[in-house]
């Protein structure tokens, strides 16, 4: 019973793992077979020696000596009858660490999926902070430009502040100062929508950058490239 209950949860285990449990059930069917047909023949020879030995005590009584031979065969039986139940043990651990395994596989499963929804969900998010079809992408967006220009940490925000403390006011610096000083002003009140096409330039400029004064960063009618820096 307990290997036919073993073998019916292969069937939802992976092909990989499946193959793997399937072959150690295998030689564990065959190996307790070998021992189930050794226990069946010395079970029977055994019953055949006691009742030739009942009919040698009817014909001559008096104190019998044991027969060495029965002695050897019941031992034979106890062994095989201790082999036959560690087979079982082995079986049904078999069978504790398919379902385990099972398990550990369906939480991955489920770990996986709910990471592809939450970076569903960031995609979309950062979608609607774009703007949908129709909106106004001529005015500047703060959580928008928050995101384009909070991408770095803030160990590197302090390396870059410590190399500006100890040289000269460079284009670089003075970027860093932009950025800082537009994430901090307050938005733009909105305009009515209406059908217009997203400048990106023309959206940092609107926000107090400017593009000029920071050679690493790229940006051209829609895209912005190039190292970003977290200020406040």
């Amino acid at each position: 019973q307990r290997l036919r209950e073993a073998q019916g949860q292969l069937d939802s285990q992976p092909e990989d793992q499946r193959e793997r449990l399937l072959q150690g059930v295998q030689e564990m069917r065959e190996q307790l077979d070998v021992a189930q047909r050794a226990y069946e023949d010395l079970e029977f020879q055994q019953l055949e020696r006691e009742s030739r030995q009942e009919e040698e005590d009817r014909d001559s009584p008096g104190p019998q000596v044991p027969d060495p031979k029965v002695q050897e065969l019941q031992a034979s039986i106890a062994q095989h009858r201790h082999r036959i139940r560690v087979l079982e043990e082995q079986l049904k651990s078999l069978g504790e660490q398919m379902v385990a395994e099972s398990r550990g596989l369906s939480q991955k499963k489920e770990e996986a999926l709910q990471a592809l929804s939450q970076e569903r969900s960031r995609l979309l998010e950062l979608n609607c902070l774009q703007g949908t079809p129709g909106g106004d992408f001529s005015e500047p967006n703060p959580a928008l430009t928050k995101l384009l220009f909070t991408q770095k940490t803030d160990r590197q925000l302090l390396v870059l502040q410590d190399a500006a403390a100890h040289s000269t006011a460079t284009p670089t610096s003075s970027c860093l100062f932009s950025v800082h000083s537009s994430l901090q002003a307050p938005p733009t009140p909105p305009h009515p929508p209406g059908r217009r096409i997203l400048d990106l330039r023309q959206h940092l400029e609107g926000w107090g950058h400017n593009p000029e004064n920071c050679p690493h960063v790229q940006v051209s009618g829609g895209c912005c490239r190039g190292p970003l820096v977290k200020m406040g």
